[in-house]
């Protein structure tokens, strides 16, 4: 920034922006450093916790190059094994092929209420497969089609209950779905 631009800022005792008026710049009050040897431009906070010797961009990196290192030492077979993970991945499809069918359903006229439960899948399955069988109870909800696929529950019984029909094993056909 020009030394005039400075002094004009400074004269007009503002500290925000100030046009230069021909040029189309935009001359920025500098804020005056919090304590002696603080780096221009950053809260004496930040300095103090990063150490003087180190910039943002080198910050940056060493906290990128740090998750890099620790994601790689965590590998899925550990989790889980191959049969588990094909076991999710159909939950989580069926669940999402489910909901499209009702919604084309819904736009036959054949079923008179849906509402999506795309984008909840992979939460609900994991929820779903950490509980304990025969221990844990589920009380779902119109949205939790994936969690009560995973613990049990057909896409028949999920069908029938869109449907209204009375072998709907939930309400006999009398409760929305």
């Amino acid at each position: 920034m020009a030394r005039q631009e400075k002094e004009q800022v400074k004269s007009n005792g503002s500290a925000g922006l100030q046009g230069n008026g021909s040029a189309g710049r935009v001359a920025v009050a500098e804020p005056k450093a919090a304590k002696a040897g603080a780096r221009k431009g950053v809260p004496s906070q930040v300095s103090a916790v990063m150490g003087e010797t180190r910039d943002w961009a080198a910050a940056a990196k060493a906290s990128r190059d740090a998750a890099a290192k620790a994601s790689a030492e965590v590998k899925w077979q550990e989790w889980l094994t191959p049969e588990q993970m094909v076991r999710i991945y159909r939950l989580m499809y069926t669940s999402r092929k489910t909901d499209d069918r009702e919604m084309m359903l819904k736009r036959q006229q054949k079923i008179f209420f849906q509402i999506s439960c795309a984008g909840h899948e992979a939460l609900q399955v994991a929820a779903g497969m950490a509980l304990k069988p025969g221990y844990d109870w589920v009380v779902p909800y119109y949205r939790d089609r994936a969690l009560a696929l995973t613990v049990g529950s057909s896409v028949e019984d999920q069908l029938l209950q869109a449907v209204g029909a009375a072998e709907d094993v939930s309400s006999g056909g009398r409760q929305m779905p």
